[in-house]
């Protein structure tokens, strides 16, 4: 009996410790990626959505709310907008290739952007979804940080607009 009573008060003590929610998102991502490349990177074994579903299985087994494991993870959050500002390090690289095509690479993104805008926000009327879900949706063609923003401007599920981006 002792040792049980040991083990809970060890399991409510790493609960309760942010490191143990950051260990848990890095270590299930690394269970994706070695899946993801077991299966010769099949698309559909995503590392990310690999973490995504460890991590729901164990909050909602061990009834943990998303706000007290996110207290802990949420350095990963906070490195997200450094890695997008990133990506800009290859684009400069390659700034004199996307001036010559400047015209061709807008007018893509434009009609690319407006489509996937129009076209979720019309499939979610049909659909009658809620307009919470609408506006956690219509952000998902742009990087997840950025689209987490726009959700949570607009009115979105932050968190839900992150797995829709993925």
């Amino acid at each position: 009996m002792i040792q049980k009573d040991k083990l809970y008060s060890i399991w409510v003590y790493l609960q309760a410790e942010p490191l143990f929610w950051l260990t848990l998102t890095i270590g299930s991502y690394l269970v994706g990626d070695y899946l993801y490349k077991k299966s010769k990177l099949f698309p559909l074994v995503n590392p990310v959505a690999i973490s995504i579903l460890i991590i729901s299985l164990v909050l909602i087994n061990l009834d943990i709310s998303y706000e007290r494991y996110f207290d802990g993870a949420k350095f990963i959050h906070f490195m997200l907008g450094p890695a997008t500002v990133a990506l800009a390090i290859p684009i400069y690289k390659q700034f004199k290739v996307i001036q010559k095509e400047a015209l061709s690479i807008s007018v893509s993104l434009i009609t690319g952007s407006l489509f996937a805008i129009i076209s979720t926000f019309i499939l979610c009327e049909i659909f009658k979804i809620d307009d919470q879900v609408i506006f956690s949706m219509l952000p998902r063609s742009a990087t997840a940080p950025i689209a987490m923003g726009i959700s949570d401007l607009i009115g979105g599920i932050p968190s839900l607009t992150a797995i829709i981006t993925i």
